[in-house]
């Protein structure tokens, strides 16, 4: 339902028995632009490289499976790519509803655009993001080595090459479930203290 056309989507399927091949086709047989991907397992960060390596385009945009983009999410971005090229990376906010469709929470609350500042914190969440490959390439795609934090540690990453550039209103909807790996918040710190030290060291 995007209201910029020149989009491909490419499924990238992270279960070891491909499990999502046979929801697509009905969707590839409709639309050339949808790809499937077979990932085979690994992890997130794995899965979010191979589509990356993958893609075509000259930005890359990600969308989790239980998240939503609003509809003109990807034109309000592809603008602001075209008008700004020093901007390595744009974002918005996001609205989380939970599994009864209850919006309760607009995030980030702040909205930032520097390296500092995102050193402070992570405000950008990733199915708001477009960013673009030029700055992927010399950044580096996502770490493996972080499941939970392997978005923030990229956008770090990224802040180094270019600017953000946040649009201030709702991009995506976010699907809260019980059993998100987000909510792991042993994990979550673990992985930004490990974080923050590699940023000291840089």
């Amino acid at each position: 339902a995007q209201t910029f056309p020149r989009w491909e989507a490419l499924v990238v399927d992270d279960d070891p028995q491909g499990s999502a091949r046979s929801l697509l086709e009905d969707y590839q047989a409709r639309d050339e632009r949808i790809r499937y991907l077979f990932a085979g397992g690994g992890g997130v960060a794995r899965a979010r490289n191979a589509g990356i390596r993958a893609s075509r385009g000259k930005a890359v945009a990600f969308l989790d499976d239980d998240d939503l983009f609003l509809p003109d999410k990807l034109r309000l971005q592809a603008q602001v790519l075209v008008s700004q090229p020093d901007t390595a990376l744009v974002y918005g906010r996001m609205q989380s509803v939970n599994v009864q469709g209850q919006v309760y929470n607009l995030y980030p609350k702040q909205l930032g655009y520097t390296h500092a500042e995102l050193v402070r914190g992570n405000f950008i969440p990733i199915s708001t993001v477009v960013v673009r490959r030029a700055a992927l390439e010399q950044a580096g795609l996502f770490d493996p080595a972080f499941s939970n934090c392997a978005d923030y540690e990229l956008w770090l990453r990224v802040s180094r090459c270019g600017r953000l550039a946040p649009i201030d209103q709702v991009l995506a909807i976010y699907r809260r479930q019980q059993d998100s790996i987000s909510r792991d918040i042993l994990l979550s710190r673990r992985e930004k203290l490990a974080i923050f030290l590699r940023c000291a060291r840089n």
